[in-house]
Parts: structure tokens; sequence; C-alpha cells
């Protein structure tokens, strides 16, 4: 693995920190020659950079619903700071594909998702995690392959303000299973970065469902005084497979 896929490994696992693996450390320090942009005050603006931020899902409507529900992060399974926050309705960014390409979770639409949305407020962070089940474990995977698809190139678009598109810098997929450890079907991480924010993507495939974990900093975040992301995106999977929602 290139030095460069380690440190997107890295960044991808540790969601919401930078985290040490062996004689390895992941730390966002942004673009060569680029200025860090101080973190601002809320994480409101965040979540129009973010295109997986994951919907506040609406009132459980049956026993599917509910026990997905029941399976996402809350802040009583975080450290300390993290709150709950609104989020946005949006499918799996695609930067790599025309903006035209009709989204991935409507060429495959799932059977429920529920989603959460937590932020944190110092350093500036907004964790989001969505759980996606399909009707069948083939279903599920071609959706994950599309996805793939969809971030497969060095630099892309991302819709921005005002119909413009924003480029941005896309670095993996880098295969995590035998960094998280956890007994999911398929784990791989991306880092998406622009000019001002620095997203990491998890996708994990258990079965017939999608975990789409996220998060997202102003870039030259220190990720290092975040939470343990290795230990938060474990206790998101595991919480998933708890629940046996296939």
């Amino acid at each position: 693995m290139s030095g460069r896929l380690t440190g997107a490994a890295l960044l991808a696992l540790c969601a919401v920190a930078a985290c040490t693996s062996g004689s390895h450390t992941a730390k966002a320090t942004g673009r060569p020659g680029s200025r860090p942009v101080p973190a601002p005050a809320s994480t409101a603006h965040l979540s129009t950079f973010a295109p997986s931020s994951a919907p506040t899902s609406p009132l459980p409507s049956d026993a599917a619903t509910r026990a997905a529900q029941s399976a996402l992060l809350t802040p009583g399974d975080l450290p300390a700071g993290f709150t709950a926050q609104p989020g946005t309705d949006a499918d799996i960014p695609q930067p790599c594909l025309p903006a035209s390409t009709t989204p991935v979770l409507q060429r495959y639409a799932p059977t429920t998702q529920v989603g959460q949305n937590l932020a944190h407020a110092t350093p500036t962070a907004l964790l989001s995690e969505r759980i996606i089940v399909f009707p069948s474990p083939a279903v599920a995977q071609a959706a994950e392959q599309a996805a793939g698809t969809g971030l497969h190139c060095v630099t892309g678009h991302l819709p921005g303000a005002h119909g413009t598109a924003q480029a941005v810098d896309v670095q993996g997929p880098t295969d995590l299973l035998p960094v998280l450890g956890v007994p999911v079907s398929t784990l791989n991480g991306w880092t998406l970065q622009t000019n001002q924010l620095f997203e990491s993507l998890l996708i994990a495939r258990t079965r017939s469902e999608l975990v789409v974990l996220t998060v997202v900093t102003p870039l030259g975040t220190d990720l290092a005084k975040l939470p343990d992301g290795r230990a938060v995106a474990q206790a998101a999977l595991k919480k998933v497979l708890a629940a046996r929602l296939d």
C-alpha cells in the first residue's frame, strides 16, 4: 500500500479523530500550501458540503424502521461533546459522475433507511450515520458497487451553492476490514476535500444493509483533538450487527 493510500485509509477509518496504528499517525493537514480554515462557531454549514449527511428520520412507521432506528448511534453512545442535530435528505455522494446521473438510492431502492447527525462543538465536526436496508444481499451489493463507481476518481465535483459545482479531491477506496476488525462483509473508506472542508466517508456492507458514516470538518482541523474515531466506527457497526436487521 502506498504512503498516500495509508494516510487516506487512516483518515477514513478515524472518521472523527486522528488515530495511531502501529507506527503511523493520521492527521488532516490540508493541501500542500493551503491555509487552514479556522473552525466556525457552529456546524450548520457543514451539512451543505456533506452529500452523504443523513436525514433526521421520521417517526417510526413499522417494526423494521423502529429496529433500524434503535441501531443508530446516539449521543449516549459517544464521548461527551456530541449533540443530535437535524440533517438533510441526501444520497451517497457521486463526485466522479456527471451531475445528471441518477442517485444510487433511486437506482437501488431500499426497504428502510434511517439516519442521524451528531454535531461536535469543539473542535467543530459533523458526524453522520445512515443505515440503509435493501430487499436482498444482491441489491445491497449492487448499490455498494454503484457507490464505489461514483467515488472512483482523483478529482471530481459536488453541487455547490446557487447551482454551481465545487471541485473535490478524492482518495480511496481503502479496505478497512483488517484495521477495524468487525465481522461485516465489506468495509471501505474514502476522503473528500474541497478548498474549505474535509470529509471522511466509510461504507460498510452487512448482508442486506449499507452503513454509511461520514464526518465533515473545516480544513485544517486537528483531528487528534476529536474523540477516538476507531472506537466510534466500531461502536456504530457493532450496534448495527447486534440489531440483526435482515
